[in-house]
């Protein structure tokens, strides 16, 4: 980061300097004062830069939380440009000022750098401005997408870890005792009449036809799914167990994983990962019995 904000400086300073003086490349090499002329002129063009980066990475947290992210992406910009691009605007003008001011005694409001010069430094802000903006898109778009990678490959494995756990439950099972005492905690509901069980900030909740929504206590949903009728309910994911009457439709995302659309509609997440979309397809298609298989 640091070599290339010394680059951008250097050529950035060079820049204007050149223009600063009307002359070509090979012309300043004539001018006494070059050293100290230009070394001034890097100096606040790399102040410039830093700024301009620095009161970028400030800006996420002003972003609000919880939105989309064209919404997201929106804020972010209009604030870089109002925070980032503001200060190193200020910057820009306050380097001028007291460059002016050190070598000729006057004022900036007293030259042409309000009628000139200025034109300059609010291009180079907004194009300093949409390239962080382009960077910080592009990295966060990066860093997103790893982190749905990692996350997503965790969600396979601890579904197919909750399905191993289902099948040693149901080996385990030899009589139906267990099984009648786990559909009492039911509270006396109909399986036909039941649309999903989910459960929500540690909270159980059964919705059916019926009684609507009702909280259950004592199992889990991967207890409950051990008993319930395989080619009847599907165990979405450790929070939700679907009804295959509730399906009221499905689509099909262009990662090839499934969206489901549930009957009455589900306020949580229903899209579902690459194994578990796989095993949704053999259920809801095919009608298998095992879903563990």
């Amino acid at each position: 980061m640091w070599l290339v904000l010394i680059l951008l400086s250097v050529a950035g300073g060079l820049v204007m300097y050149l223009i600063n003086e009307h002359e070509s490349l090979f012309e300043i090499l004539d001018d006494q004062y070059l050293i100290k002329n230009l070394s001034i002129s890097i100096a606040s063009v790399a102040l410039f830069l830093l700024v301009s980066y620095q009161s970028s990475r400030l800006v996420s947290k002003f972003v609000p939380y919880h939105q989309s992210k064209v919404a997201h992406y929106s804020w972010y910009f209009v604030l870089q440009f109002l925070i980032s691009g503001g200060l190193s605007l200020f910057t820009a003008i306050f380097s001028a000022t007291v460059i002016v001011y050190a070598n000729s005694g006057r004022w900036l409001g007293n030259t042409s750098y309000f009628s000139v010069d200025i034109y300059f430094v609010l291009l180079s802000t907004v194009f300093v401005q949409i390239v962080l903006f382009l960077i910080y898109f592009f990295v966060s778009s990066v860093q997103g997408r790893h982190r749905s990678e990692k996350l997503t490959v965790l969600l396979e494995s601890e579904y197919i870890k909750l399905l191993q756990e289902v099948a040693v439950r149901k080996l385990e099972m030899d009589s139906p005792a267990p099984e009648k005492q786990y559909l009492q905690e039911l509270d006396g509901i109909d399986l036909t009449d039941i649309n999903y069980i989910y459960s929500e900030q540690k909270i159980r909740y059964i919705q059916s036809e019926v009684r609507g929504k009702t909280m259950f206590e004592g199992l889990t949903l991967s207890e409950l799914s051990k008993v319930l009728p395989s080619d009847q309910f599907f165990l979405a994911s450790r929070h939700l167990i679907i009804n295959r009457s509730s399906v009221k439709s499905y689509k099909i995302l262009s990662n090839y994983n499934i969206e489901l659309e549930l009957d009455p509609p589900f306020h949580l997440k229903t899209t579902l990962s690459e194994t578990v979309t796989r095993f949704f397809k053999t259920w809801y298609m095919r009608g298998t019995d095992d879903l563990a298989d």
